[in-house]
């Protein structure tokens, strides 16, 4: 689902966007070995804890901070990112998606891919750049998203194998979407709104919410956080909202484990939903 414009303006957008990047950095062994041994439902715990308690407090206090409370949160965000603390600092604590993807990675010369951060690819230096020293690895000039990339030539195979023995489509005039589908979509309106006025309008609503932990686009606390604030009733949001966190970017569809549990979680939703009328 699409996050509320709270969940993503001011400082909030890295409050939310900072368990992504510490899911980020577990994954890729970035972190130190207590934190590597983790689960991803324990680091994400963890993670949760710490963006709502002494990240989202220091960015509340911004230069209030004491120097002492400063160099710790710098050290505990360095922690947790895999980011060193003079990059941390320098960022004045607040750390953008494609800041964190160039940065994460740099000395392999690879970025994250935004739709899924386990998947990483090689990022050549910008033109002129060289490939002498760390000031010549940045950003392509197009963005690549590497997942999408691998994954595009087996979507392409299993389309066509659809139009031809499925369908039996015997043309020759088959055209493909490139760049992950239809681009250049804009939202109008407000989604959580929406929802909330589709609950009001119909208690009975069921709602099912799948949220991928290394999707980058769609950050999971971001997301977490509407459902927070989404305004229904208690009632509601008892019963009818169903949240399962899976660990897959953001086409659970295309990995095999979580595929198996999107199935039975989608499976146990519907079942129940049905039972309840």
């Amino acid at each position: 689902m699409t996050q509320s414009a709270d969940a993503v303006a001011g400082d909030a957008q890295y409050i939310t966007l900072m368990p992504s990047l510490i899911m980020a950095a577990w994954h890729h062994k970035k972190l130190s070995p207590d934190l590597a041994a983790m689960s991803a439902e324990q680091i994400s715990g963890q993670a949760r804890q710490f963006a709502s308690r002494e990240y989202l407090h220091a960015l509340y206090k911004g230069d209030r901070m004491t120097a002492e409370e400063r160099t710790k949160v710098i050290a505990d965000v360095s922690r947790l990112t895999g980011l060193s603390k003079a990059f941390v600092a320098n960022n004045n604590l607040r750390i953008t998606l494609d800041r964190f993807n160039s940065e994460l990675l740099r000395d392999a010369h690879e970025g994250l891919s935004n739709s899924d951060a386990r998947v990483s690819g090689f990022v050549p230096a910008p033109a002129g750049g060289g490939r002498g020293g760390r000031g010549g690895f940045g950003a392509p000039a197009v963005a690549i998203d590497f997942n999408q990339s691998r994954l595009a030539g087996g979507f392409q195979t299993a389309y066509e194998a659809y139009l031809r023995r499925e369908l039996t489509f015997n043309g020759t005039g088959i055209f493909y979407l490139s760049s992950g589908g239809v681009s250049g979509f804009t939202s109008t309106g407000s989604d959580d709104a929406s929802l909330a006025g589709a609950f009001a309008r119909n208690p009975n609503l069921r709602l099912f919410v799948g949220v991928n932990y290394f999707d980058l686009s769609s950050p999971f606390y971001a997301t977490e956080f509407t459902l927070a604030h989404l305004n229904v009733s208690p009632e509601v949001r008892a019963r009818n909202i169903t949240v399962s966190h899976f660990e897959s970017g953001s086409m659970t569809y295309a990995d095999s484990k979580a595929m198996v549990k999107l199935h039975a979680d989608l499976a146990r939703f519907v079942g129940e939903t049905a039972s309840r009328k």
